[in-house]
């Protein structure tokens, strides 16, 4: 798998290029989930319309974390992936609550057809 965080490729002077979206909060770089894609999902020579959509779909949800009240600080303990139409999701959050919120927030996204919540719920400290 190869990680993308368009974050980190379409930035420019604290804005995001492409929409004008803030990426630096406080003087800190807002850092989004990771987004894993197989190779055959991004963008290349000869690539097919649904892998192009499966990629956008993934930047998508990403985007929407980022901007999330819930999510805005917490979006890089998270991994995003999609194998197939399943969206997998992973990594830490504090509560359950935010674990459900996360499935919720996700499902949301047009396009996405099912999810795999693999979060784990681990107490700040621990």
């Amino acid at each position: 798998m190869i990680e993308l965080n368009p974050m980190d490729l379409f930035s420019c002077a604290g804005k995001n290029a492409v929409d004008g979206v803030a990426t630096e909060l406080r003087g800190e770089p807002i850092r989004g989930p990771t987004v894993r894609a197989a190779p055959s999902q991004l963008v290349g020579v000869g690539q097919k319309s649904a892998d192009l959509r499966n990629t956008a779909l993934l930047l998508l949800i990403q985007e929407r974390l980022e901007i999330h009240p819930h999510f805005r600080g917490r979006a890089s303990l998270l991994t995003i992936e999609l194998i197939q139409e399943t969206i997998i999701l992973s990594g830490r959050l504090p509560s359950h609550y935010l674990k459900q919120l996360l499935q919720e927030a996700v499902k949301l996204v047009p396009g996405v057809v099912d999810i795999d919540n693999q979060v784990d719920v681990v107490w700040p400290g621990l």
